[in-house]
Parts: C-alpha cells; sequence; structure tokens
C-alpha cells in the first residue's frame, strides 16, 4: 500500500504522488491509480452535453473493491454530469461529490477505505 502524501490538479491533469497523469483517473486507498474508462460512458455524450459518469462506468470502479466511501471529482470547474442511475447508485454509498481542486484535500486527509473517479478537465 502506497501511502498518497501529495494531490494537485489543472485541467487536462492530475498528479499523484509527484507523478503526472494527463488524463482522469481512478484513485483508491491503497495509492493503486488506473485511467478512467470513458468509453464506457460515451453513448449518453449527445444526452448530456458531456460524456458523464454512468452507472455501468461506476459499476466497474467499485465492483471488487474495499471501500468505505467514494470520491467524485466533477472537474475543474464541477461540471461532470452524473447519470440518474449513477447518481441512484451512488444513493447506497457514501459519496463525497465536488469539483476536483475542491476534493483533493478531502482525500487526502481521509482515513477510511476509499475510490475516486477523479475528471480533470471542464
Amino acid at each position: 500500500m502506497v501511502k498518497i502524501v501529495s494531490l494537485k490538479t489543472g485541467f487536462g491533469w492530475i498528479e499523484v504522488n509527484n507523478k503526472r497523469y494527463d488524463y482522469d483517473i481512478i484513485l483508491d486507498h491503497t495509492g493503486n491509480v488506473v485511467k478512467r474508462d470513458k468509453s464506457i460512458s460515451e453513448p449518453f455524450t449527445s444526452e448530456y452535453g458531456h460524456t458523464p459518469l454512468s452507472e455501468k462506468e461506476l459499476q466497474l470502479y467499485i465492483k471488487d473493491r474495499d471501500f468505505e466511501v467514494i470520491y467524485v471529482g466533477t472537474g475543474q470547474s464541477g461540471v461532470l454530469p452524473l447519470t440518474s442511475e449513477a447518481k441512484q447508485m451512488l444513493n447506497n454509498y457514501t459519496t463525497i461529490i465536488k469539483p476536483t481542486p475542491e476534493i483533493l484535500n478531502d482525500i487526502l486527509k481521509e482515513k477510511r477505505r476509499f475510490v475516486a473517479i477523479l475528471h480533470t478537465t471542464c
């Protein structure tokens, strides 16, 4: 398990422990980072005007993970849409949803097991 000691973000990028990622990421309490697979939610882009976080995509990130809280960083300006089904699904968990720059300090202070979906643009 890698301790998360630093998180930074700007438009189109996020940095975890001084390693930069130029795409949306999924981060968990173990320090594991994977690229967000937006292709799962792309069929909803025309409906939402932007690729949202869908229920199917969300299921991918929480399936088989051991966590107590879900973080959703909604981008630099906080405009990442969530489908209504994703919102309903998140109601079953302790969830924190904020613009990505505002959520990073919460993640750094978090003592519980978590999974974070972090959008880096808009």
